[in-house]
């Protein structure tokens, strides 16, 4: 689950992660041979997306040489 919170500059939605990050998230999701959902929270609207699995978030993403 990713989620920002902060009195000072409320998100205006859910937060996503950086490209580094999404990229480790994906070579993790490769390396077990079996995607895992990512979840987006927004709570100020007390709303969330589901993505699928890491790839849906950085599709040009740079493949392993396992």
């Amino acid at each position: 689950v990713i989620l920002a919170e902060s009195e000072k500059f409320p998100p205006q939605g859910p937060v996503t992660p950086c490209g580094s990050c999404r990229q480790v998230m994906i070579e993790y999701e490769l390396l077990q041979e079996k995607p895992y959902w990512i979840l987006l929270w927004d709570p100020q609207k007390n709303i969330g997306y589901r993505i699928h699995q890491a790839s849906h978030l950085l599709p040009f993403h740079f493949k392993l040489n396992v």
